[in-house]
């Protein structure tokens, strides 16, 4: 974050949740804010992963699968704009 910021890149800020929201919502923006900045990719191929249909990017050492949270933040991202 001290890179982004010292390049004055501005990130938008999530809101502070309020005192009455559900405490499963506060531990979702908690866990959003602690991911940011995203490390997100994307991709418009399904691929044949384990059996499994997958949105993905096949690289020589493997694929990155896009909705797979151990590979990258797009649900978080998606999430956040939802």
């Amino acid at each position: 974050m001290e890179e982004i910021e010292g390049n004055g890149i501005k990130i938008y800020p999530l809101p502070d949740c309020d005192s009455d929201e559900d405490e499963d919502y506060k531990e979702q923006v908690r866990q959003l804010k602690e991911a940011v900045p995203f490390a997100v990719c994307g991709a418009n191929t399904l691929l044949e992963v384990k059996g499994k249909r997958v949105r993905g990017r096949l690289y020589p050492w493997g694929v990155v699968e896009v909705e797979n949270p151990d590979h990258c933040d797009f649900i978080k991202l998606r999430t956040m704009l939802m």
